[in-house]
């Protein structure tokens, strides 16, 4: 059975509580990140459903008219659904505003995260080398992308 996948902007306090008090979300944060909701113009929030369940958040950050940064905050019960989840999200950025590309940043020693957003369709667009610190430890950062019309929807 498909799974119902659905994914709403504007995620709730509540659910903006959750999942950055979620200990498997946590882990994945860098030394210096915030871990608390950052309330800015340019950064939306979209909860993201699995059968109705709240499985976690999305974030896009808008550089600017025609590019945004995405990141994800999915909760460990996501995992078996993290590629519809992204890829639902991705196509909605696309197809809801008149963005050229989207794009993240992932630590180069998350190597799982490395090859699951080569998966999904990211193309590495850079690297910026000693750029964040995770656990007492300097980190090179990659740069991904992927441009409109290079998205493909399983």
């Amino acid at each position: 059975m498909n799974p119902k996948i659905e994914i709403i902007k504007n995620s709730t306090e509540d659910e903006l509580k959750d999942v950055y008090s979620d200990k498997y979300i946590i882990s994945s944060f860098c030394d210096y990140d915030i871990k608390e909701p950052i309330i800015d113009k340019s950064i939306v929030y979209y909860s993201a459903y699995v059968n109705n369940d709240f499985v976690g958040c999305f974030v896009e950050v808008m550089k600017s008219p025609f590019d945004s940064e995405l990141h994800s905050l999915l909760k460990k019960k996501a995992l078996r659904y993290s590629r519809k989840l992204a890829l639902s999200f991705i196509n909605m950025i696309f197809q809801s505003r008149n963005v050229f590309r989207v794009s993240t940043t992932v630590i180069h020693s998350l190597k799982t995260v490395i090859n699951f957003c080569i998966k999904i369709g990211f193309v590495i667009d850079g690297l910026k080398q000693n750029a964040n610190i995770k656990n007492g430890q300097v980190q090179n950062v990659l740069q991904f992308r992927i441009l409109r019309g290079e998205l493909w929807v399983e």
